[in-house]
């Protein structure tokens, strides 16, 4: 008797029986990234992306040029924009830096070049060739992609992880784990937060996630006027309660509803922060203050209002401002003073120059809260990184596990230091699980 077998069940059998070196969950940068490297370490690694596509985020990044690190200063320095988790960036950076991302992309055909800032993006000022560079890393080391790969259960033995289970039934066994789902912004790319509850599941602690990198949202009518006006330099000064958290200076753009730009979002954490506590609105809330004119002081900047008031005393007041102003900001100062619209300059009070002084050295606006995930650039929080080895980026809970990339508790500023952080941490964790 002959017995047979469809292409269907073979094709079932073989992968809910099949067993890799090394699994990857998560197909974003450090994802894409750890399996590279990993294979091209000889090790059999399949990559899973529950998505369509591999990339979707790392796609959007800097409005779809990429800035793909930061080589402003060397890996001590860098590593300190990290915060909390300076200490834990500083190997890693020193194992797979700015440098070596530099070297790893030019390699593969990524031309790049320096922006202000030390901002590093490809010379194309497109993704696409950052994304094509990884894909073809994946490619040439073997590495097997699965497309609407959906982990729903990670299945734990012991202290180690026997297999993951999909979304279809199928059971994936491995060596050796990462999860590298990223965190919870921008959910349309397919960042819905899945990594948090598969290391919860397994023992470690979530650091509560919350947007950040994200814009900032003022009280109603408070930017009225003043949409997609841009600021270079000014410096900005977030308050709670009238007394001073943080400041920072930098660039700034009005948007329909409150702020953004580089300075703002970066402390946008902080903002963030700041609203989860108590905030008394009656002793000021929390509000962030613009000096609109950082390099002169207060009373040198009353001094030459007073000699300009009197050199254009028929001017308008608004007209006066335009010197430091732009048009639509210096009639939006001029009513936040109190000042009548017609004003001419000769006309303007001491009591009301102190006013408009001050208006352009504290420029206030009430902070309502920051923008949601689904604006934010980068999630804060995530798994403890106390409960990860930053040699190698393996668990110190569960054996066989590894962690990399934005679902791990590190968080930097703009300008190219999150996708560092996955090129880091993915680069050595796939060397990690490939000499396991």
């Amino acid at each position: 008797m002959q017995v047979g077998f469809s292409c269907a069940c073979i094709e079932i059998w073989y992968k809910v029986y099949m067993r890799y070196d090394v699994v990857i969950i998560g197909g974003g940068p450090a994802g894409m990234i750890a399996a590279g490297r990993a294979g091209e370490l000889g090790a059999r690694v399949l990559l899973l992306e529950k998505g369509k596509g591999l990339g979707a985020k790392l796609l959007m990044t800097g409005g779809g040029r990429c800035n793909i690190t930061n080589r402003a200063e060397g890996p001590k320095e860098t590593a300190a924009r990290y915060g909390k988790a300076a200490r834990f960036m500083r190997s890693l950076l020193y194992e797979f830096g700015p440098d070596e991302v530099v070297a790893f992309f030019e390699g593969r055909g990524v031309e790049t070049r320096i922006e202000e800032y030390g901002r590093v993006l490809p010379v194309s000022n497109d993704a696409g060739y950052v994304l094509d560079a990884l894909v073809a890393y994946l490619d040439a080391n073997g590495v097997e992609v699965s497309f609407g790969a959906e982990v729903r259960e990670v299945v734990k033995k012991e202290n180690s992880i026997k297999a993951v289970v999909l979304a279809s039934g199928e059971e994936v066994i491995a060596g050796s784990f990462l999860i590298a789902t990223g965190g919870m912004s921008y959910p349309a790319s397919g960042s819905t937060g899945d990594g948090y509850a598969f290391a919860k599941a397994l023992g470690h602690r979530i650091i509560p996630p919350r947007p950040a990198l994200t814009t900032v949202i003022a009280e109603d009518g408070l930017t009225n006027g003043l949409q997609g006006l841009s600021l270079s330099g000014i410096k900005v000064s977030l308050y709670k309660n009238n007394k001073k958290i943080v400041e920072d200076r930098g660039d700034v753009i009005f948007t329909a509803n409150g702020l953004g730009g580089p300075v703002v979002m970066d402390m946008s954490k902080a903002v963030g922060a700041a609203r989860e506590g108590r905030a008394a609105p009656r002793h000021g809330g929390v509000e962030l203050r613009l000096d609109l004119l950082p390099d002169i002081e207060f009373k040198a900047l009353e001094q030459r209002l007073v000699r300009g008031f009197e050199k254009g005393a028929r001017r308008l007041l608004r007209k006066a401002l335009e010197e430091f102003l732009s048009q639509r900001l210096a009639k939006v100062v001029v009513e936040r003073a109190g000042i009548i619209e017609d004003k001419k300059s000769g006309e303007v009070t001491r009591e009301e120059r102190k006013r408009v002084v001050g208006m352009l050295k504290e420029f206030t606006l009430r902070v309502r809260k920051v923008a949601g995930f689904e604006r934010a650039f980068i999630t804060a929080g995530g798994v403890a990184i106390k409960e990860v080895d930053p040699r190698s980026m393996r668990s110190r809970i569960i054996d066989n596990l590894y962690l990399a990339g934005e679902v791990l508790d590190i968080d930097g500023p703009t300008g190219g230091f999150n996708l560092q952080v996955c090129w880091s941490t993915g680069f050595c964790a796939g060397t990690a699980m490939a000499k396991r």
